[in-house]
């Protein structure tokens, strides 16, 4: 359809010498060790996740859940390090408190950043959402039936020690979510790998999108919570190879320990489920702007490198059970066809339907600096469920600095774009709106 507006719209040489050569030599040495040291590790990975067919390294998708990028060149030791000093918090927003009960000795603890709270227990660990509730509990290791534990509190830290088996389980309430973890003393009876077994309940339901991630469903479809970010590693800080598997009710993290230097950890995190974008990098502002209809969810980053262009922009375009059921996965990336530098794209969005618009404020048209754009794209355009640009709308009577798209909003096929600093009458930014179909 046509798009059109009919309105306003950083001394001793040789001492020196044997010094440095001694040096050389050490190092050669110790380079030559961690080389068939790597090569030993390698090869024992790869014998037993050879069958899985999954990833070895889980690394890229730790630093994303504790807000890293994945690309970011961290030496995989530093990253524990790193999430527990994003966990640590001076406020009591995350402390944990003991509950008054006879029966049962608990603790409990909010988590307003990811708008869940939840309680502790010998019996259990329980999180609750406005839109529904989960369960776990340990109930294997190795294979074996685990007795009831014994459980402490400190600070945002809760402990659960279980006797005679070497292995403590543990949780940090923080801004990053609901840190998981385990501490494994010593090796276990088997010898090809380490079982955990995790019993679950609740009426938030459990589906595995993923090696590493599952996805906590409520009633109506929506994710609600991830258990997600598996990252395991041993005493030398060394990554171990892990993935989940859930059996019905029975979420296993499974971990292959061979070469690794006891105690090894196992950390996975449970957070609130959110939205980022598969290309993001630091200071894009995804989420400036936002738009919901149904099960499509458009979301703008303004100030978003495009194609070189600094603070060009984009948007995102993500849609429900993308990538699995109740999964919310990006479907598309939306850029406008003629993007420059500092347009601002994705200052203002809005979707309904298989229509989508977002603004781009700061662009300029022909002569006219800063008047600012309007662009509008349709699902199944150049592809189905590819979202393509049909058309670009600018003010019939634009200037600059109007600011045209500061606001934008869709519905059906009629758009409103907003333009708040368009002089009118001699009116210094007295502002228009526009209306297009």
């Amino acid at each position: 359809m046509q798009w059109t507006n009919d309105l306003p719209g950083p001394t001793a040489l040789n001492l020196m010498s044997n010094l440095r050569s001694v040096i050389l030599s050490a190092f050669a040495v110790l380079l030559v060790a961690l080389i068939g040291l790597a090569m030993w590790m390698w090869m024992a990975t790869e014998s037993w996740f050879e069958s899985e067919a999954v990833a070895v390294t889980n690394s890229s998708r730790f630093q994303q859940v504790i807000g890293l990028e994945a690309e970011s060149q961290i030496p995989e030791q530093l990253l524990p390090a790193i999430a527990a000093t994003l966990q640590q918090d001076s406020s009591d927003d995350y402390a944990v408190s003991r509950y008054s009960n006879p029966s049962e000795d608990v603790h409990v603890a909010p988590n307003e950043s990811h708008d869940f709270d939840m309680s502790f227990s010998s019996s259990g660990i329980a999180v609750n959402t406005d839109s529904g509730n989960f369960r776990m509990r340990l109930s294997a290791y190795d294979g074996s039936v685990v007795g009831q534990p014994g459980i402490s509190a400190y600070g945002s830290r809760v402990e659960y020690s279980y006797s005679g088996i070497g292995l403590t389980e543990w949780y940090v309430n923080g801004p990053v979510g609901l840190e998981q973890g385990f501490t494994v003393d010593s090796s276990p009876d088997s010898e090809n790998r380490i079982r955990l077994d995790i019993a679950l309940g609740g009426t938030l339901s459990a589906q595995l999108i993923s090696d590493t991630t599952v996805s906590l469903i409520d009633d109506s479809g929506a994710e609600a919570l991830r258990y997600t970010g598996l990252y395991v590693y041993d005493n030398r800080g060394i990554e171990l190879p892990a993935l989940l598997k859930l059996d019905g009710k029975i979420l296993s993290l499974e971990v292959d320990p061979a070469g690794a230097q006891y105690p090894i950890t196992i950390d996975p995190f449970i957070q609130k489920a959110k939205l980022t974008a598969s290309d993001g990098t630091a200071n894009d502002q995804f989420g400036v702007s936002v738009s919901v209809e149904g099960d499509t969810a458009l979301v703008g980053a303004w100030l978003h490198d495009t194609g070189g262009n600094s603070l060009q922009g984009a948007a995102y375009i993500f849609q429900r059970d993308h990538g699995g059921s109740g999964n919310w996965g990006q479907m598309a990336k939306l850029t406008a066809s003629d993007g420059a530098t500092g347009d601002r794209f994705g200052g203002s969005v809005s979707v309904n339907g298989d229509t989508a618009i977002v603004s781009a404020h700061l662009a300029d048209v022909s002569v006219n600096s800063d008047q600012g754009a309007a662009y509008i794209f349709e699902r199944d355009q150049g592809g189905v469920n590819n979202w393509g640009q049909v058309a670009k709308l600018t003010a019939s009577d634009g200037v600059s600095d109007d600011s045209f798209g500061r606001f934008v909003s869709v519905s059906g096929n009629t758009a409103i774009v907003g333009a708040n600093e368009h002089d009118v009458s001699g009116n210094s930014n007295q502002g228009a709106a526009y209306i297009f179909e």
